[in-house]
């Protein structure tokens, strides 16, 4: 069940009527499931009296389509086929101006690339895992000597803990430095057995695809080639689960997310603890600091324990809806940063807070 949701455009004195394009979405998650967030936002916008103008983003003329619009709405998925076309058109809009977007460039820019976030998210000064970024293969050798280990191991691409491995050794890092200055990566091979059947199965009916002229499918740890780059992550042992805040306003949901068995990484495990008297509260003040920092309209944190200390590994915008509705409720962020949040019971479509705030924003 979900709250109600608020008819934005009553509370508009003017009741000003606006014009929504929207790009249609139904995304096929690694849970299996599918979700869309353009049908819930379609339905909001009718309910509210707006119009809506369903729009082709993959088209030539998307910006032909976009004339007299008010806003344009698109939840890009991380398949290339999606972020990519996804980044450039809004990149593109964002730097000529004259329409608001969802996600808007600060929103997304980082997407489904680690090397983006670790920059990003030093600059903000945001507390996190130590990350190296290393682009000569002679500092990378030299990193790899003289490193703690164990280390993670992360390619630019990837969700649900593809391409993140453990490193135990300076031998093994080398070799991973070796191949990644050699002929560069796409995926980081599996050592559970079932997931590397299934990557072999993948890769072979792609070869048969290629020889054949057929569209390959999307597999979701799929990217581009990462080459001449590596990145590695300090290990943080004693974590058996991270803590997932998604941001959106100020509004923040959270869970617990535990680690696979006999794995370290939680991300896609579907090991989840929504009670929110198991939430770490300093997890939250940083969630909400972040996002105003990032000033993102949606920031997805990965927060685990250094210590006594809470640090981001991973920042995204995009997540499983189904994931975040399940929470009983959200934290109110109430004032500045400072300020302990208020507790909101209720369920809430992620889908209706991101509407909400769009529409509000554009008809301030």
């Amino acid at each position: 069940m979900t709250a109600p949701v608020e008819n934005v455009a009553m509370n508009n004195t003017k009741g000003r009527r606006l014009h929504l394009a929207i790009h249609p979405d139904n995304t096929p998650l690694s849970s299996g499931r599918h979700q869309s967030f353009s049908e819930r936002w379609i339905e909001l916008a009718k309910q509210d009296g707006h119009r809506v103008r369903m729009v082709d983003a993959y088209a030539d003329s998307i910006f032909e389509q976009l004339h007299d619009c008010d806003g344009f709405m698109w939840y890009f998925w991380n398949a290339l086929h999606s972020s990519e076309p996804g980044k450039r058109v809004i990149s593109a809009l964002h730097h000529v101006g004259g329409i608001a977007t969802f996600p808007d460039w600060r929103t997304m820019w980082f997407f489904e690339d680690k090397i983006a976030q670790r920059y990003l998210l030093a600059a903000a000064g945001i507390p996190i895992a130590k990350t190296v970024v290393l682009w000569n293969i002679d500092a990378a050798r030299a990193y790899a000597e003289t490193a703690d280990y164990p280390l993670v191991l992360k390619l630019g691409f990837g969700i649900t803990s593809n391409n993140v491995r453990m490193v135990r050794t300076a031998a093994e890092a080398q070799r991973w430095i070796n191949r990644l200055f050699g002929d560069g990566m796409v995926v980081l091979p599996e050592r559970v057995p079932v997931r590397l059947l299934q990557r072999l199965w993948q890769r072979s009916e792609d070869t048969v695809r290629v020889a054949r002229g057929w569209r390959l499918k999307d597999h979701s740890g799929y990217g581009p080639v990462q080459r001449e780059c590596v990145l590695f992550q300090e290990y943080l042992p004693d974590n058996s689960f991270d803590t997932r805040v998604t941001v959106i306003g100020t509004r923040a949901f959270a869970f617990r997310r535990f680690n696979r068995p006999s794995d370290f990484r939680a991300s896609g495990s579907g090991l989840i603890d929504w009670d929110p008297q198991n939430i770490d509260p300093d997890a939250i003040q940083l969630a909400f600091k972040a996002a105003e920092r990032l000033r993102g309209q949606v920031v997805a944190l990965d927060i685990l324990h250094r210590a006594d200390e809470l640090v981001v590994v991973e920042v995204s915008h995009y997540y499983e809806a189904w994931a975040v509705q399940a929470c009983p409720g959200h934290f109110e962020r109430t004032g500045d940063t400072g300020m302990q949040p208020r507790w909101v019971s209720g369920q809430m479509l992620p889908h209706d807070a991101i509407y909400q705030d769009f529409v509000s924003r554009i008809l301030r």
